[in-house]
């Protein structure tokens, strides 16, 4: 069993002009805990609507872009050992 839990707080680096959004995904298991936090200008939604939704949609983005870059490479590189 897994529990989850959202939460979001605002958080300002000495460097940074101002403050930013911190989204934090916590979950629970027999495992043990695993605390995610995205920090982000964006206000729009919930901690859990953005987390889920835009987050991990980028992150499903970045590893198709990923995996098509891969097969493309090594498709070349067998047409080219091949002749």
């Amino acid at each position: 069993m897994v529990l989850r839990h959202y939460a979001e707080t605002r958080y300002g680096a000495k460097s940074w002009k101002c403050q930013r959004r911190v989204v934090a995904r916590i979950e629970a298991s027999t495992l043990g805990m695993d605390i995610r936090y995205v920090v982000t200008s964006l206000a729009e939604g919930t901690a859990e609507t953005f987390y889920d939704t835009m987050y991990c949609a980028r992150g499903q983005a970045e590893n198709l872009i990923k995996r098509h870059k891969t097969r493309n490479c090594s498709r070349g590189w067998q047409k080219w050992v091949a002749a």
